[in-house]
């Protein structure tokens, strides 16, 4: 009994990495695989041990070529998908890119495995820890259980406690839309700088104004909520117009470039966060209206001066 256990967990083995609709065994050829592993068969034992896992739910069907397992868990495109996301994603490490690589290559049968795995890797910046891939599942966990997360902020060291609501991902990362107490509206933080994250018992709030679902959504929400939205326009360098496309799709309106620099127009939401994020562009972004914004800049900037005179 024990030998007829391991011989059908066998069979089933080659079927699922051995056989699809191109790759078919014989009998023949089952018996010869089965003989390699020093497992002993006959025909009649192949045929009745094929019926068992059709009974089972194994979808292996014949030919005049052999037999062959009809439906993987995954597909060969769906694989090659999958590589390509493991391959490009900056949150974890070349080590861990190959251990999950290895383990989507087992997925699949021995001659798309062998193919697969001559492909050149994707070209991608790689994260050095995989701190961030660390904190993407713990995340991933509290808005599960919606439950409240508590983080270190790697920016000032202070340890703080946010609602999470939604990931998304921008070419510059990965970003947690998040409520805190000591804010209104919704928070943008960068995933990369959020350390030692814990699950809290406290659980999430009911926002005042739900997230929608999809990413660009979610981007154009959060640029837009809040405060009643205001039209600001700016002057640009040349070299920052793709982050205004990333952070703003859509919403954001440009003009002709003017040789080093270009107009962009959007309609935002004044906060915190969006002077912050307009101030990392220094002299590169000149704020041109409203004359509100171009008052609350300078203040933040004269601020910042007086620490260093």
């Amino acid at each position: 009994m024990a030998d007829t256990k391991l011989r059908l967990l066998h069979i089933a083995d080659i079927f699922m990495h051995r056989t699809d609709s191109e790759h078919r065994l014989s009998v023949p050829a089952l018996i010869d695989e089965l003989s390699k592993l020093g497992i002993k068969a006959e025909r009649k034992t192949i045929y009745r041990d094929i019926d068992a896992l059709r009974g089972f739910g194994f979808e292996i069907c014949s030919s005049s070529t052999g037999y062959y397992l009809r439906q993987h868990e995954f597909t060969l495109s769906d694989i090659k998908l999958l590589l390509a996301a493991v391959q490009n994603a900056s949150f974890i490490t070349k080590s861990t890119e190959e251990k999950l690589s290895k383990k989507l290559l087992l997925q699949l049968t021995s001659q798309n495995a062998e193919e697969l795995s001559k492909y050149k890797a994707m070209l991608s910046v790689k994260e050095k820890t995989n701190d961030c891939f660390a904190s993407l599942d713990t995340i991933n966990c509290a808005i599960a259980a919606s439950k409240q997360i508590s983080y270190t902020d790697g920016l000032v060291n202070i340890r703080k406690r946010v609602a999470p609501y939604a990931v998304f991902s921008t070419c510059d990362g990965l970003f947690l839309a998040c409520t805190s107490d000591d804010e209104d509206g919704f928070l943008l933080l960068d995933i990369r700088t959020m350390h030692s994250i814990a699950l809290d018992s406290l659980p999430l709030p009911t926002p005042c104004t739900p997230l929608p679902s999809d990413n660009d959504s979610i981007k154009a929400f959060l640029n837009t909520s809040g405060t009643a939205p205001i039209s600001i326009k700016l002057k640009c360098a040349l070299h920052t117009q793709a982050a205004f496309i990333n952070k703003f799709g859509n919403l954001a309106k440009f003009s002709k470039d003017m040789g080093s620099t270009f107009i962009v127009t959007v309609t935002v939401s004044l906060s915190d966060s969006l002077i912050t994020w307009l101030a990392q562009f220094g002299s590169d972004v000149e704020i041109l209206s409203p004359d509100t914004l171009r008052f609350t800049m300078h203040n933040f900037f004269e601020s910042a001066i007086k620490i260093y005179q």
